[in-house]
């Protein structure tokens, strides 16, 4: 099965498929739901190079907004930093 680049319709002889926005946004919400998660957490990713906190459009409302998380320190008893695990550790 082909499909179009841009608006990820498939294409095939004699199936009329028109590229614009809303059939791109139509075909990208028919993704089954592992798929949308995907892609949601790309385009999230990839706004988080450029800020902290993102905000992603919505089809009617506010915007969304993302804050990036952020990484904390393990710390065991007394503030003692847990040393890594890895194989040759865990006998």
């Amino acid at each position: 099965m082909k499909m179009s680049a841009k608006c990820f319709s498939e294409i095939s002889r004699g199936k009329p498929h028109h590229c614009n926005a809303r059939t791109k946004i139509k075909n990208l919400c028919a993704l089954t739901p592992k798929s949308k998660e995907k892609v949601a957490a790309a385009a999230v990713e990839e706004k988080f190079h450029q800020a902290e906190v993102v905000s992603l459009k919505c089809d009617r409302g506010p915007p969304l907004t993302v804050q990036k998380p952020v990484k904390k320190e393990l710390f065991g008893k007394k503030g003692k930093k847990f040393e890594p695990t890895t194989h040759d550790t865990m006998k």
